[in-house]
């Protein structure tokens, strides 16, 4: 039996708490409770609505994070479905296909800097993926208001150099899977609202907004900025459109909300892990 208690102004929907019993079901749990708080503050995640949710039966517990779409004016404004169709699509197959490939070679410091996934849902204005709360395993967010210093960034490089060397030896080695598996991933995801030359300056444009306010006593800043921002719609449309063969695939969204951090000993790096989101 399932109970849902809501502890947030962030409700689950009928699909969610639907999967949330699927999952539930999978993992052993029969009379149960579910709770649902929010997980994530004010500006922590930018494509979705981040909720922590606990299923407990008294005996067991089991941890999640569930990320879900926004819905309303932001859909149109960002290819919201889209991009949640390629990060399923990466957790769901990409990462799978590694995990295989790399067992297969037995590479002995294996990429796998991700969480767990237990389920998604790609229904239009629904679409949301169910992950395991590294959080409760230790894993920290790094302040994104401070500089990351060079310890924490030496280790951020280290797992995308996992990343990339995967991609590059199944090239090599399984060339066909490779294709196979990249077929689909040669346009970006925002490709479409970049070559709309309006949508792209509106983005810009409210991207700066944010920005100028930093600056406005400062002319000579002000000034560069201006620049940048008329050069900004052509990079990013360079950048869409570098190579029609797949090279490796990459993470998009590099920033300090999608890094955690795990600590053996306080302020004693010890792992990295990736939301590639």
């Amino acid at each position: 039996m399932l109970t849902v208690v809501e502890m947030t102004s962030v409700a689950l929907s009928a699909e969610q708490q639907k999967l949330i019993e699927t999952i539930s079901k999978e993992n052993g749990f029969t009379d149960y409770e579910v709770k649902a708080i929010s997980g994530s503050a004010k500006g922590d995640n930018y494509l979705g609505v981040i909720t922590s949710v606990t299923i407990e039966d008294g005996n067991n517990k089991l941890e999640l994070i569930l990320k879900s779409a926004h819905v309303g004016e932001i859909r149109n404004q960002m290819p919201i479905h889209k991009a949640y169709m390629r990060e399923i699509f990466v957790y769901e197959q990409v990462f799978a296909k590694f995990k295989k490939f790399q067992e297969e070679y037995r590479i002995s410091e294996p990429f796998q800097s991700y969480p767990k996934l237990y389920g998604t849902c790609d229904t239009e204005s629904s679409e949301c993926l169910v992950m395991e709360n590294l959080r409760e395993s230790g894993y920290k967010l790094w302040n994104r208001k401070l500089p990351m210093n060079p310890e924490h960034l030496t280790a951020v490089m280290k797992e995308y150099a996992k990343l990339h060397a995967v991609s590059l030896a199944m090239k090599e080695k399984q060339p066909e899977a490779f294709k196979e598996l990249t077929k689909d991933m040669g346009k970006h995801t925002f490709a479409d609202d970049v070559e709309d030359r309006g949508k792209a300056a509106a983005y810009v444009s409210s991207v700066m907004g944010n920005i100028w306010g930093a600056f406005e006593h400062d002319p000579v800043t002000t000034e560069v900025l201006k620049g940048f921002e008329k050069r900004l719609p052509d990079m990013f449309t360079e950048l869409t459109t570098l190579s029609d063969e797949p090279v490796v695939i990459d993470h998009g969204d590099c920033w300090c909300n999608n890094l955690l951090f795990s600590y053996k000993v306080r302020e004693n790096l010890s792992s990295c892990m990736v939301f590639y989101a």
